[in-house]
């Protein structure tokens, strides 16, 4: 695990869920699109099959899930290369800053997984912009800009397509979904709009373990929608999750120190839903340290067990320890007075780890 950095290296690399863009003139991306066929693997972050490629955490013996997960925004606003619509798929800020991004989220499954993670174009952050919308209203309006508007969502959907066509056909081995920030928005238009384009998509949601989309909130009827427009023959389509154990479901949640902001663009304003990642249920009881059986210390690249709490509130999950209250993302008000977003996955990282391991051992035989 790399050592933590100081809080100004934190916002640059960490999941800017960019939740506030779809005002903005798109520009397309001025280099190649990305060849995920390519022998190389020159445009996979990582891929498992490829030697060059292959994620250095990953265990010696071969793993019996797969793991395909969307990293979160690394392309700041200042980077030359991606100052408006995406950046290019050669970016070398993004190519730089993306193992680091995955190091903080998707790490968490890496020492259990073939991991297959691909390079996007992806959405850079643009403060000027992102201060001009009403933040409530962006949670929405962004994943809709990024389906509809930007390459990211083509290029994630290509990757995934390769992927469940050559790389793992028909999903015959189960997989995990897992994402970021920036990266879970474009994970809610891959459950809404990729595995509804037909049955066979529908299908391979039958071998999902679960779909972490940690960092980017989900409403009620959302979730309802989507559950009734991926439901086939004997699988009743990805519903939420509400209990620590089943599988093919969607969880998420959003990270903040305690009486954080009521509006913020990463959860919905009414109707949200959250998870608890401690005791993985909905409802608002507070879970002590005492349960927390691993999250990243602030000032070392150390696990510690019982040393942060969790409370589900509304979108998010509140946190009181005192030692995060330099770590709050005051600075970035959009995302609500003391978000934490930066650490969604760092404070609880060994109960997901266990908790994704249990469910796929509780994922029905194919």
């Amino acid at each position: 695990m790399m050592k933590l950095e100081a809080r100004t290296k934190e916002l640059f690399m960490v999941a800017l869920t960019l939740s506030t863009l779809s005002a903005v003139a798109f520009a397309a991306p001025s280099g190649r699109s990305p060849d995920y066929a390519a022998a190389d693997g020159r445009d996979w972050l990582y891929h498992h099959d490829i030697a060059a490629r292959r994620y250095p955490g990953e265990p010696e013996r071969e793993p019996e899930v797969d793991l395909f997960f969307i990293y979160p925004t690394v392309v700041d606003f200042s980077d030359e290369y991606a100052r408006e619509g995406t950046c290019d798929i050669d970016d070398p800020i993004m190519r730089s800053l993306a193992p680091r991004a995955f190091a903080v989220t998707g790490a968490v499954f890496g020492d259990f997984t073939r991991v297959y993670a691909p390079f996007y174009r992806q959405v850079p952050f643009d403060r000027s912009v992102a201060a001009a919308v009403e933040p409530i209203d962006g949670n929405f309006r962004y994943a809709e800009y990024v389906r509809t508007n930007a390459y990211t969502f083509l290029d994630v959907t290509n990757a995934l397509e390769r992927y469940f066509t050559v790389i793992n056909p028909g999903a015959e081995r189960p997989f995990l979904l897992a994402s970021h920030s920036q990266g879970s928005a474009i994970m809610r238009n891959v459950l809404e709009h990729y595995f509804t384009r037909d049955d066979r998509h529908r299908r391979l949601l039958k071998r999902m373990v679960a779909c972490y989309a940690v960092g980017y909130g989900v409403t009620t009827d959302w979730m309802a929608a989507v559950k009734a427009a991926t439901a086939i023959d004997d699988f009743p389509g990805v519903d939420f999750a509400s209990d620590a154990t089943s599988s093919g479901v969607y969880l998420t949640w959003n990270t903040t120190g305690p009486d954080p902001s009521a509006a913020s663009v990463l959860w919905p304003s009414t109707n949200a839903l959250a998870i608890n990642p401690l005791s993985w249920r909905l409802d608002s009881e507070r879970v002590g340290p005492e349960s927390n059986l691993g999250g990243w210390q602030t000032n070392s690249a150390a696990l510690v067990a019982g040393r942060y709490d969790a409370r589900r509130d509304g979108g998010r999950v509140i946190c009181t320890a005192e030692e995060l209250r330099p770590l709050w993302m005051l600075d970035v008000p959009m995302f609500g007075i003391r978000s934490l977003h930066q650490w969604d996955y760092r404070l609880y990282w060994e109960n997901i780890r266990r908790n994704a391991r249990l469910r796929l051992r509780n994922l029905p035989p194919k």
